[in-house]
């Protein structure tokens, strides 16, 4: 592939967008991803003080958001450690659902 080609194929993919929308759209991402974090925690603790149990829904959540993310940037970035990181935070993903519908079963 030549200089030109893959400077084409790079205003092709980033077609209507600048530095500055892009850099927003992932520091927006960060945030919420940090916001949704720090709410879960918060909802945790609310329901381990007050003797309600432990909700993993919120855990299966954030984790798997997490896990969507790792892969994701693996997938941009070929990184084998984001690689890593994704699958534990799947690994993660999974025990919170398997105990989520434990608990609505029982």
């Amino acid at each position: 592939m030549t200089r030109e080609e893959i400077l084409a194929k790079s205003r092709m993919e980033n077609k209507g967008k600048d530095i500055s929308t892009i850099d927003a759209d992932n520091k927006s991402c960060a945030f919420a991803i940090t916001i949704s974090s720090v709410f879960a925690i918060v909802l945790f603790l609310m329901q381990l003080f007050t003797g309600n149990g432990i909700n993993h829904s919120i855990w299966s959540m954030i984790t798997a958001m997490n896990a969507t993310m790792y892969f994701r940037k693996y997938y941009s970035l070929k990184d084998k450690k984001d690689l890593t990181t994704a699958v534990l935070w799947t690994f993660t993903s999974v025990i919170a659902t398997i105990m989520t519908i434990v608990n609505f079963i029982s």
